[in-house]
Parts: C-alpha cells; sequence; structure tokens
C-alpha cells in the first residue's frame, strides 16, 4: 500500500499548548472533570467582547461579503495609522499596515518574505512557540537569547549579540512576555535597537498584550521609541478585545520608507496570495480603536487581582516559586522538585485535575523546569486549581 510521505519541515513543529489540549482530551473520557489553565483564549473563560464590536461587523455585513483589500479594508488601515499618531509614532501611512487574519498569518507572511533556507531569526527564550515553528517551516535556523529569570525575566544582550553571524536576518521582541507577562524595560528596549542598528537587522516587535498591562502607561511600543530604524509591530484584537476567534491582527511597518521598501514589496506578493483576510470583522479594528475601550480598566483589574493571588498561592506551595506578571494573563512558574521532566509533570497534574502547559513548550534553561498557568478563570476556579496542585505536590513529595 502506498504512503505519503509528509516534508521534512514538519519534524520539528510542535506547539506544546494543543499538544497538552490533546492529553487532557482523552483523559476527561475517562470521565474526569479537568480544570483548564492552559490557553489564553479569554472567550473561553466567560470574558465578552464589548459591544461596539460587534455593531460595527454587524452594520457592515452585507458590503464586507465582497473581497477586502488584500492589505485590509482601507478604512481599518487609516484608522489604525490614526491610532499610532496618537500615541506619537506620525511617519505612518495605510500601506504600511496589513490586516491578517490574526498576527500567526501575518508571522507567515513576515518570515517568509524575509528568509532563505540556513538563515536564522534570533527568538526570546522562553518564548511564544509560533516564531520557532514558522523558522523551522520555511527551513530556518532558530536561534534563542535568553531571558534572565534572575532579573524578572529580562532580555541577556551580551548573549543577544553573540549570537549573531552573517545569516542573522531579525531580533524576534515579545513584550509583554508570552509566557511570562512580564516587560521589557526601556533601557533593554533600547539595547535591542542599539544592537539592531550595529549588525542592520530588522526588529519584529509582539505587541498582543501591551493594551493589558496592569500599571498605566507602562508599556511603550518599540515603533514610538525608535523611529530611525526598521521594525515590524505586531497587534491584534484577540486579547485585548476579547475575540481571539475572530482573527483579527494587524503588522505595521515602521521606520525609514527606503529601507523597507523591497522588503515590503516582498510581503505583499505573499498577502495577494491568499486575496483578503475575512472581511466582516475587519470593521471591529476601527471601533476598537476609536472607541473609548471602557471595557479594559475592569478587565486589567480582575486580571491584576487574580495575579497577585496566583503568585502568593504558587508560592507558598513547596517546590514552586513564580513572580508576579506585570501584564497579560499568564504566570511562568519555576518548579524546584526532583522531576523528570517538566512535561512529565504537567502529565501528572492533568490526571490530578488541572491542565497546564510544560515550559519545554516555551523554552526554558538546561536543567530548570517550569509551567505557564493562565489567569483568565474567576478566583473560585484558580482556587480549586491551585488546591489540586497544592495536594498533587505534597503527596507526591512529601519526603
Amino acid at each position: 500500500m502506498m504512503k505519503v510521505k509528509p516534508s521534512q519541515r514538519t519534524e520539528k513543529i510542535r506547539y506544546a499548548i494543543r499538544e497538552i489540549a490533546a492529553e487532557a482530551a482523552k483523559e476527561e473520557k475517562t470521565g474526569k472533570k479537568l480544570i483548564y489553565l492552559n490557553i489564553g483564549d479569554p472567550a473561553k473563560y466567560g470574558w465578552r467582547f464589548p459591544s461596539c464590536l460587534f455593531a460595527a461587523v454587524k452594520k457592515n455585513v452585507v458590503k464586507s461579503a465582497a473581497y477586502a483589500n488584500s492589505l485590509g479594508e482601507e478604512t481599518a488601515r487609516q484608522s489604525i495609522v490614526s491610532d499610532w499618531k496618537k500615541q506619537g509614532v506620525t511617519n505612518l501611512k495605510p500601506d504600511d499596515i496589513i490586516v491578517g487574519q490574526g498576527i500567526s498569518e501575518l508571522v507567515i507572511f513576515t518570515l517568509g518574505a524575509l528568509l532563505d533556507p540556513k538563515d536564522n531569526i534570533l527568538l526570546p527564550s522562553p518564548g511564544y512557540p509560533l516564531y520557532n515553528n514558522t523558522v523551522h517551516f520555511f527551513n530556518g535556523q532558530v536561534k534563542t537569547y535568553r531571558l534572565i529569570e534572575e532579573e524578572q525575566w529580562q532580555p541577556d544582550l551580551e548573549q543577544l549579540e553573540k549570537r549573531i553571524d552573517k545569516r542573522t536576518k531579525a531580533i524576534v521582541v515579545i513584550n509583554p512576555s508570552n509566557p511570562t507577562g512580564q516587560l521589557i524595560k526601556q533601557e533593554k528596549l533600547r539595547g535591542i535597537i542599539r544592537i539592531a542598528k550595529k549588525h542592520k537587522l530588522l526588529i519584529i516587535s509582539d505587541e498582543t498584550y501591551g493594551k493589558l498591562a496592569f500599571k498605566k502607561n507602562s508599556f511603550v511600543s518599540l515603533a514610538k521609541i525608535c523611529s530611525d530604524h526598521p521594525i515590524m509591530v505586531f497587534n491584534s484584537l484577540s486579547k485585548s478585545h476579547m475575540v481571539p476567534g475572530w482573527r483579527v491582527g494587524w503588522a505595521t511597518l515602521s521606520g525609514p520608507k527606503k529601507s523597507l521598501l523591497k522588503y515590503k514589496e516582498a510581503i505583499q506578493k505573499l498577502v495577494r496570495t491568499r486575496l483578503s483576510a475575512v472581511h466582516p470583522f475587519q470593521y471591529a479594528i476601527i471601533s476598537a480603536l476609536e472607541s473609548s475601550n471602557k471595557h479594559l480598566p475592569p478587565a486589567i483589574a480582575a486580571l491584576k487581582k487574580r495575579a497577585h493571588y496566583a503568585t502568593k498561592r504558587l508560592n507558598q506551595i513547596k517546590g514552586i516559586s513564580a513572580q508576579m506578571p506585570e501584564a497579560a494573563f499568564f504566570i511562568y512558574a519555576t518548579i524546584n522538585l526532583p522531576i523528570k521532566s517538566d512535561l512529565q509533570f504537567v502529565r501528572d497534574l492533568i490526571k490530578a485535575g488541572v491542565v497546564l502547559v510544560p515550559g519545554s513548550g516555551f523554552g526554558q534553561e538546561k536543567g530548570k523546569w517550569h509551567f505557564r498557568l493562565v489567569l483568565l478563570p474567576e478566583l473560585p476556579i484558580l482556587k480549586k486549581a491551585l488546591d489540586i496542585i497544592e495536594n498533587y505536590i505534597e503527596r507526591k513529595y512529601k519526603k
């Protein structure tokens, strides 16, 4: 019988967040009740999007039955440009913006237009696995720079610069960080800019969680800090406006126009191959950026309260330590127990009743173990989950 052979590019693809969900689903089939703390999907946990977003989609649903511009609905891109101006980034035009089906699609276009086989991109470790997988998909090489746990997960700039070689094409920054929930300090961001300028590297800044910083005005976009160097910035409605299933994200090419011209043309070639992103939901961008976003302060207050509670509880569990996040809805906790691997630790916890994501799915230093915990459930559910984790560790490691 003939067997269809898959491509080599799929061999290195790993996505622990969904892979763990598949393992949890098997456990549920046995009748086990599980608390899911693995996927950052606000809608799954009862968070509701602002009503003005749906009103905008509904209002435009008839005319948006047609294809949109490949780069994105013109009025949506103009709204994004206006929003950047409010932030002090004034050198943008609508054709510097690309609307995509979530940031995931835009990462594929961005790296596809940048990488040749064996080129490399510097990625944070720990970091979001989408970037590693996309580099592998294009037969590139993954190089990582560490985020220093003892320094509140700040980037190791010395190591970053040492890992640059003649095949390095870009530096990826995820700020606020997924999975750690920490903000990169401005002096570190300026250090990354200095290194990128010195070595003539594109900066790719994923700012998905920028609107979910706990302290007001604590997050600043790299595009605002630097206007004289090429920077690709990713933003999205998925997390800040609780609509991940709508798949609405956008990329902004910021910096000197001449240095970006050929690269922008290459991205646009790839974008045109899929005709357009889903049209109706692009109108939600206009509503989101032009509304008062009254939903954000209470959402941030609730997340901050849950983060304080979960951080305190985790640090009270023998063998677990955690740092209070500064944004988003994750805690990246450290396991200081005699375990075989963080993956096995998480598998055992699934059997106990809680679903987490192992740190190996995001990257970690050799000999260290972590897990990511999602803060989206209400406090009683978080309390129950943390009770299960604590009881499991007390039983398993009581010696």
